[in-house]
């Protein structure tokens, strides 16, 4: 089986409902589950929050739940301004999960980076519906090993990671040409699939129309700099 797919929202309305027919069950990260043909769905929101609520839709009108994970720091976007707060309560709303995306390359060691963790969590949990789930953003190896972070559910434990068929999008890759997704369907086995809203539009753009168009609307020369410094694409 192979699914002809490309970055629209289209295309990632096609693949779940591919997904849904295929009888998974669709869990939240952190849902204590038997084992069984689970689908997490998650996205890292690096840059594009404007791309967030139209995916999150298309989740929604399908039954389906995901968790969207924010940056904390972003210099793109603000998790505390009016916009940002009205997505997140907008996703809440409609059943999805938000946890935060945290940099761990900020940090000189674990410690120090539980401790950012717990005052970010205590700040902004007093007024948006955050979730102690975690992802990291750009994660070193190490950070992939099933680390332990006290009292939260890390996106990387093997459950959601190591133990599944893991699929992502990251630095726009086409994950739908490789074998894995395809291993997980055939095979009957549970998946996770992490998107970033930057890469899907209304219709598909090359990386170069995606480039020129995230900038316009999201302001050129913060979003030219974070991309070339954080995205292989552009770099």
């Amino acid at each position: 089986m192979n699914l002809d797919l490309d970055f629209s929202y289209q295309s990632y309305e096609k693949l779940l409902k591919e997904l849904i027919v295929k009888k998974y069950s669709n869990p939240l990260i952190g849902d204590v589950l038997s084992p069984k043909k689970l689908l997490y769905l998650r996205h890292d929101v690096d840059t594009d929050y404007i791309g967030v609520i139209p995916l999150a839709t298309i989740e929604h009108s399908l039954g389906m739940k995901s968790t969207w994970y924010f940056l904390p720091d972003c210099p793109v976007y603000n998790i505390c301004s009016n916009k940002i707060q009205l997505i997140i309560r907008q996703l809440a709303d409609m059943g999805h999960q938000i946890g935060l995306h945290i940099d761990a390359t900020q940090y000189e060691n674990l410690e120090e980076m539980i401790s950012f963790i717990e005052s970010y969590y205590e700040f902004l949990s007093s007024f948006l519906p955050i979730s102690r789930t975690l992802s990291f953003h750009k994660p070193a190896d190490w950070l992939l090993n099933d680390v332990n972070i006290p009292n939260w559910v890390n996106a990387y434990q093997k459950e959601y990671y190591s133990e599944v068929i893991y699929v992502s999008d990251s630095n726009r890759r086409e994950f739908w040409k490789e074998v894995r997704l395809y291993t997980a369907i055939n095979e009957n086995k549970s998946l996770t699939l992490l998107t970033h809203p930057l890469w899907w539009k209304e219709a598909s753009l090359t990386s170069e129309e995606l480039f020129e168009y995230t900038c316009k609307i999201l302001g050129t020369n913060v979003v030219e700099a974070y991309l070339k410094e954080t995205c292989k694409r552009y770099s």
